[in-house]
């Protein structure tokens, strides 16, 4: 078909749904061609003076959405399209200071086909699955209420800012993303729980993507809808207890002051992700009960035990884990000596409560919201330079000829720490032969090793990826490779033993495979500017989450895996401490067998609901510290 010929075909089947009655034409190579020319041609003799109909170009991009699943042909279009896309924006910039009504007419139907390109583009380029049904809804819309990942749509609105501007019928996105807002604060505050909280946070974060974007347009009538909305939610709500309405203020202030455009809403993270910062003075005063406890560690153990860590964790004093080495022939003897907190857990009130809702500590800027009171892990716990601490020991024989793991014990005895180092000082040693003698030598066997650790596990080729595993960084390397053993081989005690215990699973199928692969694929290959891929798989690769059934980690291609190794940083690691002080390295009855595991699956519905809200509070006060 000729070009005037499909131009003229579109002109008089403008009116029809091309969605309900499908597709008139054929979209063969030829034929998406001939529509890219026929828009650009549209475009480039563009007139505001002009009156010709372009409304049939609607149809005309609507064909073009259609023709995917062909990657060269995409790669085309999506071409084509960014370039139309630049000249539809200088027509509009560059537009007459004065406009007829003919011209104002035209002006408006310029806006509007440049929202409708960038959905089809967003749909071209960014589609992250084939479950999106291009028939259904807007492409914005689909991303922000049914996939919900704010990296993708935050990519998406600062490549393509006109398309927050799309409808949905009668009512905008930002409309839409307030009546979710509401909704979800609404099952928040009614529960009294986080059931909820991940959806608000999720929707408030769009919604400031959206309010802080200079191509988003609020008319009069869509301010008076938000507010009138935010109105009634007010007036149907009655939240007396005093933090169940401090939260409420919060989250309402938040959205009513950012629409009557406010300079800055009101914001407190502590509310938006429930995250407390201050112990209250009993915990304080339970602290230096424990603080002022005299223990006698007597050591016999002669290694030289060194920590490496990153030089924030240096200052913070909350290291809990160290190695040891030492070479015999081919045979390797690794030490993981790891802090013991765990009568924390188990002999306080509020000091091991505390550490339950925290779950964690959390990190952003070289500071600490720790899980324990500061002092307390300082002066008692913390694998400080030249301090006698309880440990549990983690030691693996390995023949590093053939890499087979000869032997593993544990025991939980005092150690006396030798020297406390950093990745950087590790990495200067390797490749620059800097540092202590004593120091290089063990560093230098722990590179030796390695190779050995690695073979026991094999990391996902996405997941060293999107987290950017680097082998120059060989500090962090190798003591990853102790932290995976350790972790492993640990929790495999307790498969072995047919044991209840705390497991980190991690599933990816291979359908999830081919998925992120495409989507990898598809977002370097579209795209011609340098974006940051591995932000938006990192939202897509499956978590890990914790369970009383073991499903095996796929990331690390491992049959099992638990956490056992910062039990300073991480709630869940002193209860797996806690089994294997029991289980492994204690006499047990069938009684404790089924307390434990009820303390795990206590333990796991708790900590796989803080996780996420701990995440965002880090992202969240990293982008606040650094504006």
């Amino acid at each position: 078909m000729g070009i005037d010929d499909l131009k003229e075909l579109l002109i008089q089947s403008k009116g029809p749904d091309i969605f309900n009655t499908g597709s008139f034409i054929e979209l063969d190579k030829s034929n998406v061609l001939n529509l890219l020319h026929i828009l650009e041609d549209e475009i480039n003799n563009f007139s505001y003076d002009d009156n010709n109909d372009l409304t049939y170009i609607f149809l005309l991009l609507n064909l073009l959405s259609l023709s995917d699943n062909d990657k060269d042909l995409e790669k085309i279009i999506s071409k084509r399209l960014r370039q139309i896309h630049l000249e539809i924006k200088k027509i509009i910039k560059y537009r007459p200071n004065k406009l007829d009504k003919n011209a104002k007419r035209r002006y408006e139907v310029l806006k509007n086909i440049i929202n409708k390109l960038e959905d089809v583009m967003l749909r071209i380029m960014y589609s992250p699955t084939s479950d999106y049904d291009k028939t259904k809804s807007k492409f914005i819309t689909y991303l922000i209420f049914e996939y919900k990942n704010y990296d993708l749509v935050e990519t998406v609105v600062k490549s393509y800012p006109y398309v927050v501007n799309l409808r949905n019928d009668s009512r905008t996105v930002l409309e839409d993303v307030v009546s979710a807002y509401l909704k979800y604060l609404k099952i928040y505050l009614d529960k009294s729980c986080e059931k909820g909280l991940e959806d608000l946070v999720y929707y408030k974060d769009i919604f400031k993507l959206l309010i802080n974007n200079e191509k988003l347009t609020i008319t009069s009538s869509t301010k008076k809808s938000i507010i009138k909305e935010i109105k009634t939610f007010i007036n149907e709500s009655d939240y007396r207890f005093k933090h169940v309405k401090e939260k409420y203020i919060y989250f309402i202030n938040y959205l009513y002051l950012s629409i009557e455009e406010e300079k800055e809403a009101y914001e407190d993270l502590e509310y938006e992700y429930n995250i407390e910062t201050d112990f209250n003075p009993a915990v304080f005063s339970e602290a230096n009960y424990h603080i002022q406890k005299k223990e006698n560690f007597i050591v016999s153990n002669s290694d030289k035990i060194i920590s490496f860590d990153d030089q924030s964790t240096i200052d913070i004093d909350d290291i809990d884990d160290a190695f040891s080495i030492k070479v015999d022939g081919n045979i390797y003897r690794l030490g993981v000596h790891i802090s013991d907190p765990t009568d924390l857990i188990e002999n306080t009130i509020l000091i091991g409560e505390e550490a339950f809702k925290r779950s964690r500590s959390i990190y952003y800027e070289n500071k600490c919201i720790p899980m324990f009171p500061r002092r307390l892990t300082t002066l008692k716990y913390a694998l400080i330079e030249g301090t006698n601490r309880l440990t549990v020991n983690y030691y693996f024989y390995f023949n590093i000829s053939t890499g087979s793991l000869i032997d593993f014990k544990i025991t939980n005895e005092p150690v006396r720490i030798y020297k406390n180092s950093t990745y950087n000082e590790f990495d200067d040693a390797v490749y620059k032969g800097k540092g202590e003698k004593d120091v290089n030598q063990i560093i230098y066997n722990l590179c030796e090793l390695s190779p050995s650790l690695e073979k026991h596990f094999k990391r996902d080729a996405i997941f060293k990826d999107i987290n950017k595993i680097n082998d120059r960084d060989m500090g962090i390397k190798v003591v990853s490779n102790c932290m995976i053993i350790t972790n492993y081989l640990g929790t495999k005690q307790f498969v072995d033993k047919n044991l209840p215990f705390m497991f980190r699973n991690h599933v990816l199928t291979n359908e999830k495979i081919e998925t992120l692969k495409n989507l990898k694929e598809r977002l370097i290959l579209l795209n011609d500017d340098n974006i940051d891929y591995s932000k938006i798989l990192i939202n897509e690769y499956p978590k890990a989450f914790f369970d009383y059934v073991n499903m095996g980690h796929s990331g690390l291609n491992l049959p099992c895996y638990g956490q056992i190794t910062s039990p300073l940083r991480r709630y869940g690691d002193n209860i797996a401490v806690i089994g294997i002080k029991k289980f492994l390295l204690g006499s047990y009855t069938e009684r404790d067998i089924i307390d434990y595991l009820e303390l795990v699956k206590k333990t796991c519905i708790a900590l796989n609901s803080r996780a996420n809200y701990t995440s965002k509070y880090e992202k969240a006060m990293i982008k606040k510290l650094a504006a």
